[in-house]
């Protein structure tokens, strides 16, 4: 027998809501500490790539903790803060570093201000997308409450693709056999990255599920049944004394 323990969802909201302010800060920190130096600008690819791999994944694993909790209706307005709070917590450390490293962000505040919340429109579609998906497909499976979250997010991904390679042809109207390359494999990895992160929020189920120990399910189903133990024995059949003569 499984169970979702509520303590495990609760605990592991907290500790991605840590992950995320400690990438989005710290390594965000680092970034703008080394941005423009030529010397270290592999080491600035290196970071770049890690926080964008480590954020992507706190979020999808966020994500399925939202969408669990709201399947089996566990926690439901604590681990709601807490998944809103961490999902505001990239944005607001980005406010603060851009503030902290750019001489210029009083004088273009409200261009850097935009830049820089408009990805929460995205995460608010996922997250209520998760919510109502949650709240439709109770008792089908909270796996698919995933697909169809990772579904909305490949799809606004691909939007976002698709907008970019516009731009881009507008702006060059004869790209290169090495840049159309790069256009198409750019809407392969958004599809990638939704199946990874599918089987993310199917792991992070599995981490979330209490197990019952082998032995005592096993002990149960050696114990006699009480209702068949209770039952009186079964009356011996009446011999004729015709016969036993």
């Amino acid at each position: 027998m499984q169970k979702i323990s509520p303590a495990r969802l609760f605990y592991a909201a907290l500790i991605l809501w840590a992950a995320l302010l400690l990438v989005s800060l710290g390594l965000g920190a680092a970034l703008y500490s080394i941005s423009g130096d030529v010397l270290k600008e592999g080491l600035y690819k290196a970071l770049d790539f890690v926080s964008s791999l480590l954020s992507l994944a706190a979020f999808f694993a966020l994500m399925a903790v939202l969408g669990i909790s709201r399947y089996y209706d566990l926690i439901t307005e604590k681990i709601t803060a807490v998944c809103i709070a961490a999902a505001l917590t990239p944005q607001i450390s980005s406010t603060i570093l851009v503030a902290i490293y750019q001489t210029d962000f009083a004088d273009r505040i409200g261009y850097y201000l935009i830049s820089i919340w408009t990805e929460i429109v995205f995460a608010a579609v996922i997250f209520l997308t998760v919510i109502i998906a949650a709240m439709l497909l109770r008792g089908r499976g909270v796996r698919k409450v995933f697909i169809a979250a990772m579904g909305i997010w490949l799809l606004l991904s691909l939007s976002q693709e698709l907008i970019t390679t516009v731009d881009f042809l507008y702006e060059i109207k004869d790209p290169t056999a090495g840049e159309i390359i790069s256009i198409i494999t750019s809407y392969i990895f958004p599809a990638v990255k939704a199946f990874l992160g599918y089987v993310l929020s199917c792991a992070v189920l599995e981490l979330m599920t209490e197990k019952e120990p082998v032995s005592a399910a096993a002990d149960r189903q050696a114990a006699p049944n009480p209702t068949e133990a209770a039952e009186p024995p079964a009356p011996k059949p009446k011999t004729d004394k015709k016969q036993r003569r």
